[in-house]
């Protein structure tokens, strides 16, 4: 058999920024570890096909395995601000960093496609700064979106609100999407605790992406926080989770746009007042009514001064719990698979989708181009033109 004569500390390279022990890859390389390890200390080395599926086990390109040195730690594409307690995230995940490069190319090409369509830009794309005041903010939100104050009412679940807020996104030029895995890959989920949403600029083509492993209230606070985002024209991947951060400070952008999604959301005239009686069961009966977390009902009565700092403690670990349920609803629902098509057009979204269909019938894009942009293979490329009626 061929000889792969790779370099063996690109190996260690390669498993260390995984965090994978070396008997998990021996397993799945299906070697001793005796074997395995020789590799890695450069006294012996793979055929072609075992360094074939050591890329595809340690998510590097094969090609990488030769290089005579380990790449540099290449910074994000995007801003980062992504943080726990005012501390900055070190490290990014292989996976984020391969969706976020996913996202973009779809996003870069949809602007192209929106330019050559003569599509007009949108003028909301950065028109706030941080200075504005955030009930202009928020009204502008809704005027654009079209966004009534009780459009929670409108609907009986969580899921179902989600929808009708991205439909609204959608019909302003809003692209957004939601998935839990790196393109269609199944096997290489995005972890919530690691990020939950990202936001990109553009005046022909924003997106928002959302990952769907969190629970759909988490979903819907994501969404509203990325689109202040855009109203600010501050592109960034951000890990907010309203359910941790307790009372700490966060940094400005994400703390004001924190802000702006929970008056999205909860609207201040729309809440009880502090002469009411707000016990563990109202707040639980405001989440249902909201759709949001119960943690995000709570912060909101505080801002609003409904509540004090003592019952806010005193209810906090209570809705913890009850946000925990959540969680665990959102990954009984998420552990069946579902039509493949109804999640792709989560993953992708329709009117992106039916642009790059449009672009291959009109002979300006190759259908293997089509396939990349989609992450699918060339045959649901085909399937999905017979489904053209998906508009």
């Amino acid at each position: 058999m061929a000889i792969a004569y790779i370099n063996s500390e690109i190996l260690r390279w390669g498993r260390t920024r995984l965090d994978i022990p070396q008997q998990v890859v021996a397993d799945k390389l299906h070697v001793n570890f005796d074997k395995y390890l020789s590799w890695e200390t450069g006294k012996a080395f793979p055929t072609i096909n075992q360094a074939m599926n050591i890329g595809h086990i340690l998510k590097i390109p094969f090609g990488y395995l030769y290089l005579s040195s380990p790449p540099e730690a290449d910074r994000l594409p995007i801003t980062d601000f992504r943080t726990i307690r005012d501390l900055r995230f070190q490290e990014v995940s292989i996976d984020l960093r391969d969706m976020i490069n996913i996202v973009l190319r779809q996003q870069e090409w949809y602007s192209a496609y929106n330019r050559e369509e003569g599509r007009a830009p949108l003028s909301f794309i950065g028109s706030f700064r941080l200075t504005d005041p955030l009930s202009d903010i928020v009204t502008d939100i809704r005027k654009i979106l079209r966004w009534p104050d009780r459009l929670f009412s409108t609907v009986y679940t969580r899921d179902d609100y989600l929808r009708s807020i991205i439909a609204l996104c959608e019909n302003a030029g809003i692209t957004v999407v939601r998935s839990g895995v790196v393109g269609n890959n199944t096997r290489r989920k995005l972890s919530i605790s690691e990020f939950r949403g990202l936001a990109i600029c553009d005046d022909y083509s924003p997106y928002i992406f959302i990952n769907s492993n969190d629970c759909y209230a988490g979903q819907i606070f994501t969404l509203a926080h990325e689109l202040a985002h855009l109203w600010y024209g501050k592109s960034g991947i951000s890990n907010l989770n309203p359910d941790e951060q307790e009372l700490d400070d966060f940094q400005d952008l994400e703390r004001t746009c924190n802000r702006i999604a929970a008056e999205l959301l909860a609207p201040e005239k729309l809440l009880p007042s502090k002469s009411l009686e707000l016990d563990y069961q109202t707040i639980i009966q405001i989440s249902k009514d909201f759709k949001i977390s119960t943690i995000v009902v709570l912060r909101r009565l505080l801002d609003t001064k409904a509540i004090t700092k003592k019952n806010f403690f005193d209810l906090y670990g209570r809705m913890l719990e009850e946000n925990a349920k959540l969680e665990k609803t959102k990954m009984k629902k998420s552990s069946s698979k579902g039509d493949f098509y109804n999640n792709f057009f989560a993953k992708t979204s329709k009117p992106f989708t039916d642009a790059v269909i449009s672009s291959i019938q009109e002979r300006k894009l190759l259908y293997r181009d089509a396939a990349d942009l989609l992450s699918v293979n060339v045959p649901v490329v085909y399937k999905l033109i017979d489904m053209r009626s998906f508009k």
